[in-house]
C-alpha cells in the first residue's frame, strides 16, 4: 500500500530572492548560489578540512517540513521543501561532518558562536563575529570530536533554543545561551539585527565575566 506524506502549511510567496536574502540579513561574501528563476538559494557546506561536502537549498516559498517514511520518498518532494540538505558520505557510508560559515573563522576572533541554522549564524556574522551552523540539533559523536579540537584554541559559545534539542546542541561549547523571546520571536534568525546585536552584546559580556 502507498505510504502517506504529511505536508505543512504554505507561506506567503516571495518573488525576488535577492531582495528576500537582503531582508534576512545576508550580506557577508558567502559561498552560495542564487537561482532567480526557481527563487531559491543554495548554501555550500564544508567539512573541517575546508572541502565542500554538501549543500543546503533554501526555498522561501517551500513547505516548512515534509515528513514521511524513506529518504527516496522525501527526495521526490525536495523541490517543495523550504530547506533541503544534502551531505556526501565517506567511509562506511557515513555522512561527513559539515558546517556552514567556515569562512568566517578567518575573522580571527577568540570567540566562535555555534548555531543550528544558516540564518541564525547570519545574524552573528553581521554582528562581526564568526559563527558555524551545524544544521542539526542533535550533533553526532564525530562532530563533537571536531568541536572538542576547536575548543582548544577558541572559546566556543552555543546559541540554542529553550528545549531538549537545545540542551543537546549545548554540549558543543564552553558556554551555551538560549535565545530570548523578542515580541514572540524565539529563533535568532527571526530577530531584527538590532535585537540580535542586543542579545549578542549581553552574551559576550557574560562570557567575558566567566571565561
Amino acid at each position: 500500500s502507498a505510504k502517506i506524506l504529511t505536508i505543512g502549511a504554505f507561506v506567503t510567496q516571495v518573488t525576488n530572492i535577492e531582495n528576500h536574502l537582503v531582508e534576512r540579513g545576508v550580506s557577508f561574501p558567502y559561498h552560495y548560489f542564487v537561482d532567480h528563476e526557481g527563487c531559491s538559494t543554495t548554501f555550500y557546506l564544508f567539512d573541517f578540512a575546508g572541502k565542500m561536502s554538501g549543500f543546503q537549498t533554501y526555498n522561501p516559498n517551500g513547505i516548512r517540513a515534509i515528513s514521511g517514511s524513506g529518504r527516496r520518498q522525501k527526495e521526490a518532494f525536495k523541490d517543495l521543501a523550504k530547506y533541503w540538505t544534502y551531505v556526501s558520505k565517506g567511509e562506511h557510508n557515513r555522512r561527513l561532518n559539515v558546517v556552514w560559515g567556515l569562512e568566517t573563522l578567518a575573522l580571527h576572533k577568540d570567540v566562535v558562536f555555534v548555531t543550528e541554522g544558516v540564518f541564525d549564524s547570519v545574524k552573528v556574522h553581521n554582528f562581526g563575529m564568526p559563527s558555524l551552523a551545524v544544521l542539526s540539533n542533535d550533533p553526532c559523536d564525530d562532530i563533537m570530536t571536531q568541536f572538542s579540537l576547536l575548543k582548544r584554541t577558541k572559546t566556543v559559545v552555543v546559541l540554542c533554543d529553550a528545549d531538549a534539542a537545545g540542551t543537546k546542541l549545548a554540549k558543543l561549547g564552553h558556554f551555551a545561551f538560549r535565545t530570548p523571546s523578542f515580541d514572540g520571536k524565539k529563533d535568532l534568525g527571526d530577530l531584527t539585527q538590532e535585537e540580535a546585536n542586543q542579545f549578542l552584546c549581553a552574551v559576550l559580556f557574560e562570557v567575558g565575566k566567566h571565561a
